[in-house]
């Protein structure tokens, strides 16, 4: 028997007659809920408000001999060495030069492991209803799509309140930071 899940076939409830009841799920109808929205390079974006921690204002990491330019480096969160990664440099865009009184660290509790995201600003948490999550097209980039699981459009349809949110994946940024093997969470 084979596992697999075919995306594009409709699925349908045990039991129902497969004409009447087929409907399409796709992955990105399973994401309603809160997130906490920031700003990178212009962009709206939003991380699931379950995996935040805490927010702290920036400050310099100590800088890691080896580490990835992505990596900005480690702080020391009450004890527990956390790795800070640049979030601009992650999607695709210029490293970070210099911060600002609005760049915030993100601090992430994603499974077993804590991670540092800086970001330009946040902006707030934003509860996203079904209805307003869409699929994020299908652009083949080298870089600058990573982790977007999709997009979420918020407000008024056409006013100009209206806020287009791409939602990232926190395991995405775990893996690709590439200190998915490392546990982090413990002294």
């Amino acid at each position: 028997m084979n596992n697999l899940v075919d995306l594009e076939r409709p699925r349908q409830a045990r039991g129902t007659d497969p004409e009447a009841a087929a409907t399409v799920v796709h992955p990105h109808e399973q994401m309603a809920g809160e997130y906490l929205s920031f700003q990178l390079g212009g962009q709206e974006y939003g991380l699931e408000i379950l995996k935040v921690q805490e927010l702290r204002s920036f400050e310099q990491p100590t800088r890691i001999a080896g580490s990835s330019a992505m990596v900005l480096g480690v702080i020391n969160l009450r004890g527990i060495i956390v790795p800070v990664i640049d979030m601009g440099a992650m999607m695709g865009m210029p490293p970070m030069t210099k911060s600002s009184a609005l760049t915030v660290t993100i601090l992430l509790k994603i499974d077993c492991y804590s991670l540092g995201a800086v970001v330009d600003a946040v902006n707030d948490v934003v509860d996203i209803k079904q209805h307003e999550l869409r699929p994020v097209p299908n652009i083949r980039a080298r870089s600058g799509t990573l982790g977007i699981q999709a997009m979420a459009c918020v407000g008024e349809e056409g006013s100009h309140n209206q806020r287009l949110i791409a939602l990232l994946d926190a395991h995405a940024l775990i893996a690709s930071a590439g200190i998915a093997n490392l546990d982090l969470s413990s002294p």
